[in-house]
Formats: structure tokens, sequence, C-alpha cells
């Protein structure tokens, strides 16, 4: 069994008054990063035209980023009865659904369940 070295704590040093430790943050997302702010762009003037063409109407109008693009796509899916598209839909506007517990045995005996509810953080803004 290892013991151990007495110079193990000498590195923690409590941060100074207005100390940032971490400049940058924490948790560091580089595909969540890039897809948020790709998803802010304006779609190019030919692709916008392309896809008002594929849609059969002015869909898409002057100025329209791309997360807007792909919610109307989404949304026009759903319209036209598409079900995973419904779903998808459902899923970012209410949040997924939470899965259905079934406990069965074998014998008939007492069962004590307990719910613990952890508040969620919300950032403030």
């Amino acid at each position: 069994m290892r013991g151990k070295n007495p110079k193990s704590l000498a590195n923690l040093k409590p941060a100074r008054k207005g100390e940032v430790r971490n400049p940058q943050g924490i948790n560091k997302r580089p595909f969540s990063d890039l897809y948020f702010a790709v998803s802010q762009e304006i779609v190019p003037e030919w692709k916008r035209r392309q896809l008002n063409k594929e849609a059969g109407g002015p869909l898409h109008p002057k100025g329209t980023t791309w997360a807007e693009a792909h919610s109307r796509a989404l949304h026009a899916k759903a319209a036209d009865g598409d079900v995973s598209a419904v779903r998808e839909l459902a899923d970012r506007v209410e949040g997924r659904a939470p899965e259905r517990l079934q406990i069965t045995g074998n014998t008939k005996q007492m069962v004590t369940i307990t719910i613990r509810h952890d508040r969620q953080k919300v950032p403030l803004r």
C-alpha cells in the first residue's frame, strides 16, 4: 500500500482575491461552440435560392441564418407528416419524455422507492 507523499499538498494554494485560474472556462466544447457560431451565420444567397427552389416557394427570406433554415426545414417536414420530425420538435420544445420504470418480481414483497429531486442550476444572466 502506498503512503501519502508529504509534498503532495505543497502545490495546493488558495486563489488570491480577484485571481482567475481558468480564464477561458472549465468547459471547453470546441464542436458545440463551432456549431453555434456557424448556426448564427447568414445562409449564402445561392444556397438560400436553392433551398427555396427545393421547398417550392419562398420559405427562407433574405438574411436567414443556418439555424432558422434548419428549423424551417424541420417544421416543414413535420407539417408533411414526418413522425420523426414531429418527435424531434417535441423533444426540443418540451424536453424528452421520462422513461417509465416497471418493477417486477417473482414474489410479493414490500418495496421502498426513494425519489430524489435535484434542482437544476439556472445560470444568471
